[in-house]
């Protein structure tokens, strides 16, 4: 009999193929906003150093004043402090989506899901080149895209599992079926010889 399907996209796998791909997408978010995210990790990076020496208040103090002279800093330069930093936060941004776009591309392709290949749905392909081209994009890759091409594709394939199983139970079905009928016939076929013997009268014996 033929074996079952083996599932491609099994739920703990989509689970944390699609979570780590919104994980990717979180830093990439951080860094596309580093400018307004920037001051806010130096301010708490620094309030956590000096809290832990002197104390919580001390380090609420320090945080908030790092974190608002790293905010004036930014504006009062005639914003060049922002524009460095968020050139530097987008160049950041697009190395994560570059890593994150390779990554989730090798773990679908590992657990067997065809993308390049002459097979693979027209439909997979462009969200992978969609997302990716998205994900390039200057400010515009802040989005959660490489998330929802993830989604869309690990539903693809998880639908797929699924007519495969059905497929297979389809036709498991059918073939317990056709050999259950060779069975009756084959019992009717013998039930009907041995009834027929039966019926057959014996000779009488012969004259002496």
């Amino acid at each position: 009999m033929e074996q079952p399907p083996k599932q491609k996209m099994p739920m703990w796998r989509a689970v944390v193929i699609v979570a780590l791909a919104f994980f990717v997408d979180l830093l990439k978010f951080f860094f596309s906003i580093l400018a307004v995210t920037g001051p806010l990790l130096v301010g708490a990076a620094a309030g956590a150093a000096v809290g832990s020496h002197l104390g919580s208040t001390a380090g609420h103090v320090t945080g908030l004043a790092v974190m608002g002279s790293s905010y004036l800093f930014e504006f009062a330069s005639g914003g060049i402090g922002a524009a460095g930093i968020t050139f530097i936060g987008e160049m950041f941004a697009l190395a994560i989506a570059f890593f994150g776009e390779v990554l989730i591309t090798m773990m679908l392709a590992l657990s067997g899901v065809q993308i390049f290949s002459k097979k693979a749905p027209s439909k997979r392909l462009a969200t992978v080149f969609v997302t990716a081209l998205l994900n390039f994009v200057p400010f515009i890759n802040s989005g959660p895209w490489l998330t929802a091409g993830t989604w869309l594709i690990v539903r693809g394939v998880r639908k797929e599992d699924r007519d495969a199983q059905r497929e297979y139970e389809d036709k498991t079905n059918q073939e317990r079926t056709r050999v259950q009928s060779r069975r009756e016939a084959a019992s009717a076929f013998f039930a009907n010889r041995q009834a027929a013997n039966e019926e057959i009268p014996e000779s009488p014996p012969l004259a002496a």
